[in-house]
């Protein structure tokens, strides 16, 4: 209601998946569903951050309909990717969702006075942060049973775009910001990584 308020303001995009595409890529994942014993989606989604409003962070409401929908038609994991930031994760029906680990590897983050890419966000010499520059390195573990542990290992791009790991207090507060973007999901941080809970 606040927006409405403010002539000018940019206007908040609902987005939804197109029912087609939407039942190809249910039916492809049934099919994988069947010949395989665990199925892992990696989906090129969402909206980077200064493409989207500044009241409008987070997830596209699309990502949300996609993810849920997947996992319903057999995906045992689904890890997103192309925001460019950590988004949230979700836990649906035991599954988990992560919309988006960030940037591993970034060179277009790069504060120097030549820009590589024409469009924004990529010109980042006066909007380079840590948005852009936190990210998650994912660990899957199945045990013979079946039975998936997921660690989440903090990660920090530096001014040149490359990862490493955080130790200490720098990761554990990564986790956390995770954490905050996730509330229906529990992620506790020990031994140096956030792990995940599904129940």
């Amino acid at each position: 209601a606040a927006s409405m308020e403010q002539p000018g303001s940019a206007p908040y995009v609902f987005t939804h998946a197109w029912p087609e595409d939407l039942e190809r890529a249910v039916q492809a994942t049934r099919q994988a569903a069947a010949a395989a014993d665990f199925v892992v989606l990696g989906l090129h989604w969402g909206v980077p951050p200064f493409w989207r409003s500044r009241f409008q962070d987070g997830l596209a409401d699309y990502q949300i309909e996609v993810g849920r929908a997947l996992i319903d038609a057999g995906a045992d994991l689904i890890v997103g990717h192309h925001p460019h930031s950590l988004q949230a994760v979700e836990i649906h029906r035991g599954k988990p969702i992560f919309y988006s680990l960030g940037n591993f590897i970034f060179h277009h983050n790069q504060a120097g006075d030549t820009p590589i890419s024409r469009s924004a966000p990529y010109r980042l010499k006066a909007r380079r942060s840590r948005i852009w520059s936190e990210s998650i390195v994912l660990m899957l573990n199945l045990d013979p049973a079946g039975q998936a542990e997921y660690a989440l290992h903090p990660v920090l791009l530096d001014e040149r775009g490359n990862p490493s790991l955080l130790h200490g207090p720098p990761a554990a507060a990564l986790i956390d910001r995770l954490q905050a973007m996730s509330p229906n999901t529990q992620i506790a941080f020990h031994n140096g990584c956030g792990h995940l809970h599904l129940s």
